[in-house]
């Protein structure tokens, strides 16, 4: 009889050792994976706050591969910068690498090469209101997604994010995916913040009046 009570419980049991198993099995294969998307990033600081970072992405279902291409985006991005500029592991993980996925990366193009667009070719002298309004017309007049390639756009991109600390101005989400709306294009290729809000994909959506 004992021997039968021991089969059934494992038995009944077996379910929860077959979960306990898999997650095993999950968790070995998730450090595995991460030591190496590790080896890929530019700056080996806050690896233990990265890997934390990492895990949550995969539980908001991005994949490996998509972390991959963030990365080696990223890695482009700043390969003739200093390195104290480059952000730290955990820092990344847990926010900047929002920025280089798919659905918010203004630098891909088409057939997946960087385009460049060229600056304006005229000297400007910023003491000159003339030269100063050339380069406004011409920032207004080139195509919306021209434009959102130029380093003008990046660069005030970068501080509206800043100026919302990587936050949805209108739900204050954080750790996902933010993009730069235009309520006004006025003065576009001379913005302020209150042409701007910060938005997640969610609030964009609602702001333009898309449904799922």
């Amino acid at each position: 009889m004992k021997g039968g009570d021991n089969l059934e419980r494992l038995i009944k049991d077996a379910p929860t050792i077959k979960s306990i198993l898999y997650l095993k099995c999950q968790a070995e294969k998730h450090e595995k994976e991460f030591e190496e998307i590790w080896k890929l990033y530019p700056n080996k600081k806050g690896k233990q706050q990265a890997k934390r970072y990492f895990e949550k992405l995969l539980r908001e279902k991005y994949t490996i591969e998509h972390i991959k291409r963030a990365i080696s985006r990223y890695s482009e991005n700043i390969k003739d910068k200093d390195k104290k500029y480059i952000q730290q592991g955990g820092t990344f993980f847990g926010r900047g690498i929002y920025d280089y996925f798919d659905d918010n990366y203004e630098l891909m193009v088409k057939d997946e090469h960087k385009k460049v667009i060229p600056e304006p070719e005229i000297k400007i002298d910023f003491n000159s209101l003339d030269d100063y309004g050339k380069l406004i017309h011409y920032l207004k007049s080139m195509p919306y997604d021209e434009y959102l390639e130029t380093e003008h756009w990046k660069h005030f991109r970068n501080e509206a994010l800043k100026w919302a600390d990587h936050k949805c101005q209108l739900c204050n989400k954080e750790d996902t995916t933010l993009v730069i709306h235009h309520k006004t294009y006025e003065n576009r290729g001379r913005e302020t913040f209150n042409d701007v809000i910060v938005l997640c994909k969610d609030c964009h959506k609602l702001v333009h009046g898309k449904k799922e």
